[in-house]
């Protein structure tokens, strides 16, 4: 769990109790505006097709999982045998690869899906002109890019169609037509809000980055910041994450130079490249959790180095070394994540704790309105998903802000604050920490002080369907 997380699982429960389906997704970190809708209708379906309540933490295991056999097929089209496996061990225990198998948040599922564009752009390449797969690459990368634009530069893998000539023209247009389908719901979006996205991200290209001040030199960016992603996306440690960068420039760099490096490679790498440029003037947060749409090519290109050990003179026994030296390098980090996070913990203790002092349930919970936090979001989640919420449970309150209520059901005072020290309000409620019970408190006394009930209906509302009720 996790504060988005808690958001991501209530609307795919919610929109798939009401079978409702979302025109717009999560808002993105640099401006008012919002994804698209795929990665919570993904969810959204899924819990329709597994009806369990952790359908949608299974999913993203699953596109974690599946990661390693779409990156068994890159090295598979690209080599062979031997480099599909190393790139599946690779995949396997790669630190991030396990860290988003766990973390219900969009951008978790970026790196699947830009493992698969990257997988149909080589089997275009290899194979030919082909319409049908021409669309299924759009398709693949409207669903990437509206999930989280962070994935914008891979639009390069698409251009690379161009290059082949005048015969992939048709598979680059029926590509377009499938980025097209996927921008539909988006246009619903934009079409009844009055362009709301649209306007916001021409202001903030045309304005407000430029009011944002990013400091990162060249050689900041390649010395330091490339390292840590390359440990964080991988494993092991900083001075690992150099070793690995070094070996993998100096490889390419050899082959660059002596002309030895496969066509394929090239085209890969010329994209790679321009992804890294873009994010190197990319005026924001280069937070590594934003561009999991490198980990295809990092993991591709640690695995070329690794099989162009095994490629050398009598370079068998040498290659298991170099691999199995990678592997003990990066094992531990990816074991350290096995554990829950400090959050989900959080939660399940303070779960435990309010089935002890309150009985059972079902529950149902109040928040003072406006107020924001974490832990009533998080306990909402966890009795949705043990089945413990309903809206005729026994009603609690998180005390943040609003004064106690003091009308019972049946029109008389529960206290009286005129009593002194004895009459204290929280005396009146049974409490556990900051929640309260208010089951002797009418209703109307709970509303007319602020409290607003704190449901899977108004969280899926407040975060799937916020334009109706703002009309931006």
């Amino acid at each position: 769990m996790g504060s988005d997380s808690v958001r991501d699982a209530i609307v795919a429960l919610e929109g798939a109790r009401t079978f409702q389906l979302p025109i717009s997704g999560p808002f993105v970190s640099i401006a008012p505006v919002t994804t698209g809708p795929w990665y919570w209708i993904q969810l959204i379906l899924f819990r329709h097709l597994l009806p369990t309540n952790y359908a949608p933490w299974i999913l993203i295991g699953l596109c974690s999982v599946l990661m390693v056999v779409v990156m068994y097929l890159v090295g598979l089209f690209l080599e062979g045998k031997r480099l599909a496996l190393i790139l599946a061990a690779i995949t396997t225990f790669s630190r991030n690869q396990v860290l988003v198998a766990t973390e219900l948040v969009n951008p978790s599922v970026v790196g699947f899906y830009s493992g698969v564009v990257l997988l149909l752009s080589i089997w275009l390449w290899k194979r030919g002109p082909d319409k049908r797969l021409g669309l299924l690459l759009g398709v693949v990368f409207g669903i990437l890019l509206t999930t989280h634009y962070q994935s914008a530069g891979l639009v390069s893998l698409l251009l690379t169609l161009l290059l082949f000539g005048r015969r992939y023209l048709s598979t680059f247009v029926h590509s377009l037509v499938g980025i097209v389908i996927t921008l539909v719901p988006l246009l619903c979006f934009e079409l009844t809000n009055h362009w709301f996205n649209t306007r916001h991200l021409l202001r903030y290209l045309l304005v407000d980055q430029y009011q944002i001040w990013t400091p990162m030199r060249w050689l900041t960016y390649v010395s330091d910041f490339w390292p840590r992603f390359i440990a964080f996306v991988l494993g092991g440690g900083k001075p690992f994450g150099l070793i690995v960068m070094l070996s993998i420039a100096g490889v390419f760099g050899f082959q660059l130079v002596h002309r030895k490096l496969p066509r394929l490679y090239l085209l890969i790498l010329i994209n790679f490249i321009v992804s890294v440029v873009i994010i190197r003037y990319y005026r924001g947060e280069r937070y590594f959790g934003y561009l999991q749409f490198f980990h295809p090519f990092l993991i591709l290109f640690s695995g070329y180095v690794i099989d162009s050990v095994f490629r050398l003179y009598r370079g068998r026994v040498l290659g298991w070394i170099v691999l199995m030296l990678y592997l003990s390098a990066v094992i531990p980090s990816t074991v350290s994540l096995l554990q829950p996070s400090a959050f989900t913990e959080g939660v399940r203790q303070l779960s435990e704790r309010t089935y002890m002092a309150f009985g059972p349930g079902p529950f149902r919970l109040y928040q003072c309105k406006g107020a924001t936090n974490w832990d009533i979001g998080g306990l909402m989640l966890q009795l949705t998903v043990d089945r413990r919420y309903s809206e005729s449970g026994k009603p609690l309150i998180y005390r943040w802000g609003c004064s106690f209520p003091d009308v019972r059901h049946d029109g008389t005072k529960i206290y009286d604050t005129s009593g002194g020290e004895l009459q204290k309000p929280e005396r009146f409620f049974p409490k556990m920490e900051n929640l309260y019970d208010i089951s002797v408190a009418s209703p109307a006394a709970v509303a007319a002080l602020g409290w607003e009930e704190v449901s899977p209906a108004s969280m899926y509302q407040s975060a799937a369907r916020w334009w109706m009720d703002e009309q931006p």
